[in-house]
């Protein structure tokens, strides 16, 4: 991606919790609501104290209801006068007791200001110095109250007031003067749900301490099940009782429209994937999984902008390189279920194969430990979300319909493959790593090669950094799934070059795991591709061009061979080519083998390659003239080293859990190019070789010369577990 595509994110704002401050921003219909509220409050009598209290869980727009009534307050005149003073407090923005309580009493005092009744202004002024050395020592006690303990030796100020005025006297001077005010007093206060349990409780004993001044109208705003929960008391006072007394007029928030709600939801969702090209997103798929389970996961607007804002920061680093449906679902459970999206990251063979590694053994106890671990990740939701993150997990992973916890997967593998799903096991990491994993192919990168590799010379230069990169193998997976994605026009060269490839042995995709995923042999996969590739052009001249120059002029010979032997042999599918056709490619071959084989150019191949060739050459010219030359390659003891070197070969053995390599040679390689009547001498030779004084034999060579003794002395043995794989 470039850095413009990041522009239009910057001036993005993350927060979940902005609260809308105007009418026009309402989405959810608070606007109405609030309009009601004001002119219940602008309704009551004057000599009320009134505490109204405004119940949500966290996300449920509070803090939107808020402002937007305190806007219709602002707006409001009574019949009686003016419209209402109105003080906004949040006991979040402060630390310790004595700041908060202090800091609510300026809030009042400062919106008495704006009044002229500069007495009610000292005197409540007074007050936050006597309330705040009231309170801070506060206890609440069951039946009794607050009984308050004052702490004149912190407070010289204080004393010197309380000489003068109690607190009753400054408390009744203040009420007289609220009275006389001809504006109401509202106070909106906010977060209260935010505080420890210490916090909740001072606020309350806050409201409650001065819930007696007339003209005063509280607007709490808080979660009722966090509020009651603080105000319990270990003496056994209920918290909602508690609240009872003190709030008079209660109002829970309405649940949201879930069509609105859906709406919001979507539109936020436009503009996070807005980058995502519309052939890449698969609506049928999202509906799916929308209604599967994650609809259920957004009860709030918050909700969706915690989703939302995340998709913004993290869909940017694999863009173009997953599926971007199944990301939304997985970035869903990452927000809403952070445990269960841990545990995901390590349930990679569960996931994507349906079983648990290492692989048991025993089919039983291996279907006993993934159903185990399916249980353990569904049960890492929370409790009241694990119906929807399971059937959001069902649908991104049918393999778990393997341990009963998914649907009947009946999808396509390599489909799946081609859009980077997230139960591709090649794909799966990129979704946890938020990048490509090294040693992987970038699906950008696989395009741009496509894109912009039509001559031979593109082609090949593209191979060979592929192949100097690691990555020559993964290109050719990935285009095998997706053959169609190489022009035309340009199959006939794509053809010719891969087919000259030479795999890079000293890279790792070059190991064992290639072999053993690929048939035994790293040109397995790339034989594949040539196929598809093949199968694209029309019969005939078109088809057998490409293979024709591949088999005249293809310096990678023995590969060459290869391809011939598996097109001829219908290894992928139907033929491609008449028998004519066939015999004809063949020949041009088998002309190539000979020439090659009796030159010096035959030294330059290795072992592998020279066996491979004398498997090829049997296969198309017949037994004789191979005989014929191995049988004058052997004449000398140099030559039967090169036999033997060739004819041995190295294979992987498993016993349970355990790995190892081990050497092999078969019976049939021995009677397909050695003539019987030559084993006997031969016997006596390699013996001789083995024991020479001062030998510098290889290992191969050493190993060969081992094997090729232990099967002639038992002539009757069947074939070596060594046989050669290749020789097919």
């Amino acid at each position: 991606m470039t850095d413009q595509s990041l522009g239009p994110h910057t001036a993005r704002q993350y927060s979940a919790d902005r609260p809308i401050e105007t009418a026009d921003d309402d989405r959810l219909g608070r606007s109405i609501l609030a309009k009601h509220l004001a002119r219940s409050i602008t309704a009551i009598a004057h000599h009320e104290c009134v505490v109204v209290g405004i119940h949500g869980p966290w996300g449920s727009g509070k803090s939107s209801l808020l402002n937007l009534l305190a806007n219709d307050l602002n707006r409001s005149v009574t019949q009686e006068g003016p419209r209402p003073l109105i003080v906004r407090f949040n006991p979040w923005n402060f630390v310790g007791q004595d700041q908060l309580i202090q800091m609510f009493f300026r809030e009042v005092a400062t919106a008495v200001k704006a009044t002229d009744r500069k007495k009610l202004a000292t005197d409540l002024v007074a007050l936050v110095e006597a309330t705040g050395a009231l309170l801070t020592p506060l206890k609440l006690v069951p039946g009794a109250g607050v009984i308050p303990e004052l702490l004149m030796s912190s407070a010289k100020g204080v004393k010197a007031l309380l000489k003068s005025k109690t607190l009753h006297d400054l408390k009744h001077s203040i009420n007289e003067s609220l009275t006389q005010l001809d504006r109401r007093f509202i106070v909106l206060v906010d977060d209260i749900d935010r505080l420890d349990a210490d916090g909740i409780r001072l606020v309350f004993r806050l409201v409650r301490l001065n819930a007696d001044f007339q003209n005063l109208v509280y607007v709490l705003a808080f979660d009722r099940e966090v509020v009651e929960r603080a105000l319990t008391q270990e003496q056994g006072i209920s918290g909602r009782a508690y609240l009872e007394k003190i709030v008079q007029v209660s109002l829970d928030l309405p649940s949201v429209d879930p069509s609105i709600l859906s709406e919001v939801f979507h539109e936020e969702l436009n503009t996070a994937i807005a980058e995502v090209a519309a052939e890449r997103f698969d609506a049928e798929r999202w509906r799916q999984l929308y209604f599967a389970g994650l609809r259920a996961l957004f009860t709030t607007i918050r909700d969706i902008k915690r989703y939302t804002n995340g998709l913004h920061l993290t869909l940017a680093t694999v863009l173009g390189e997953v599926d971007p449906v199944d990301f939304l679902g997985i970035e869903a459970v990452r927000c809403f279920s952070p445990d269960t999206y841990d545990l995901m990251r390590s349930m990679k063979a569960l996931l994507t194969e349906g079983h648990v590694e290492p692989v048991l053994i025993s089919t039983q106890d291996s279907k006993a430990a993934a159903e185990r671990s399916a249980e353990a990740l569904v049960a890492s939701a929370p409790e009241g979300l694990r119906k929807p993150i399971l059937g959001i997990l069902q649908k991104l992973y049918p393999q778990l319909e393997a341990v009963g916890v998914g649907h009947s997967y009946v999808g396509d593998e390599t489909l799946s493959r081609k859009e980077r799903r997230a139960c591709d096991p090649g794909t799966f990491d990129r979704y946890f790593l938020l990048a490509v994993p090294r040693g992987d192919l970038p699906e950008a990168q696989w395009h741009r090669i496509l894109d912009s590799s039509d001559s031979a010379e593109a082609i090949a230069k593209a191979l060979e950094t592929l192949n100097s990169q690691g990555l020559l193998l993964r290109f050719v997976e990935r285009t095998t799934i997706e053959p169609e994605a190489i022009r035309e026009a340009s199959l006939p060269t794509w053809v010719e070059q891969l087919a000259d490839v030479h795999v890079d042995k000293s890279n790792p995709e070059a190991s064992d795991f290639w072999g053993n995923l690929f048939g035994g042999d790293r040109y397995n996969l790339v034989h594949s591709l040539i196929y598809r590739l093949l199968e694209r052009l029309q019969a005939g001249a078109p088809r057998m061009a490409p293979v024709a120059a591949v088999m005249a002029k293809a310096e990678n010979l023995p590969e060459a061979a290869q391809l011939m032997s598996r097109l001829a042999r219908q290894k992928w599918g139907t033929l491609l080519f008449s028998a004519d056709q066939l015999s004809e490619l063949q020949k041009e071959l088998v002309d190539r083998i000979e020439t090659n084989m009796h030159s010096e150019a035959f030294e330059d191949f290795s072992p592998d390659e020279m066996q491979l060739l004398l498997w090829r050459w049997r296969e198309f010219a017949g037994e004789e003239l191979p005989r014929q030359w191995v049988a004058q390659m052997v004449s000398t003891d140099e030559g039967l080293l090169t036999f033997l070197r060739a004819a041995v070969g190295e294979h992987t053995v498993y016993v349970g859990d355990a790995v190892r390599r081990e050497w092999g040679l078969s019976e049939e390689t021995i009677s397909a190019f050695l003539a019987a009547e030559d084993v006997d001498g031969l016997k006596l030779r390699a013996k001789r070789l083995s024991c020479r004084s001062g030998s510098s034999l290889g290992e191969r060579e050493t190993r060969g010369i081992e094997l090729f003794l232990e099967l002639t002395a038992q002539p009757t043995r069947e074939a070596h577990a060594g046989m050669d794989e290749r020789a097919e």
